[in-house]
C-alpha cells in the first residue's frame, strides 16, 4: 500500500482535479489536513523537491561571477 500511495501522491497532483480532490480528502482523514495547498504552491514545491539543486546550480552560474562562487 505504501508503494502505491507514494506513486499516487507524486503523480496525482499533476493530473485531473478529481484526483487532486481525492488526494485532499485522503489527507484530511489520515493527516488532519485543514485546507488545500494552492496549486501554484504545490507545483513550486514539487519543482524544488525534484530539481532544487540543479536549478540552484544554473542560477549561480548565471548570476554570480567566478570570484563570488569561490567564496
Amino acid at each position: 500500500r505504501f508503494v502505491w500511495w507514494s506513486v499516487y501522491s507524486t503523480v496525482a497532483p499533476l493530473t485531473l482535479q478529481k484526483f487532486r480532490d481525492l488526494g485532499f480528502q485522503f489527507s484530511q482523514k489520515v493527516f488532519g489536513l485543514k485546507e488545500k495547498t494552492p496549486r501554484w504552491k504545490g507545483c513550486t514545491g514539487n519543482v524544488n523537491s525534484n530539481f532544487g539543486m540543479a536549478l540552484t546550480y544554473v542560477y549561480v552560474q548565471k548570476h554570480f561571477n567566478e570570484q563570488s562562487r569561490d567564496k
